[in-house]
């Protein structure tokens, strides 16, 4: 899972069926990748999952992603590890995007409240 500004996946969506691949990021900074329509390519198909938020996002908009969106899809694929690379261009004082997460926010990607870890 992948939760920041930057995006690029496309190498990972196509063919292989062994990942998962999922990203809660800014759209538009990086025109031509992360909509939500990219489900990944050939055998890959459906083994994508982008959830594109608009700049000026904040933490409850990125936790509202990862449980409603993130959590179930991840849960039918039952993957054996998660890597989460959680950028921290998305805080709020990093000057390359305009998500408004705060240093308290990117607990929730390792366990989201109330919640057992994926």
């Amino acid at each position: 899972m992948r939760r920041d500004v930057a995006y690029d996946a496309r190498q990972l969506s196509t063919g292989d069926t062994s990942v998962f691949f999922a990203s809660v990021h800014e759209w538009g900074n990086y025109p031509g990748s992360g909509a939500a329509t990219e489900r990944g390519e050939g055998p890959g198909l459906g083994f994508t999952l982008n959830c594109p938020l608009p700049g000026g996002s904040d933490g409850p908009a990125v936790l509202t992603a990862l449980t409603a969106v993130l959590r179930p899809a991840a849960e039918r694929f039952r993957p054996q590890l998660v890597l989460v690379s959680a950028g921290f261009d998305s805080h709020r004082d990093d000057p390359l995007g305009s998500f408004r997460l705060e240093d308290s926010d990117y607990e929730f990607a390792e366990k989201p409240p109330g919640k057992p870890r994926f």
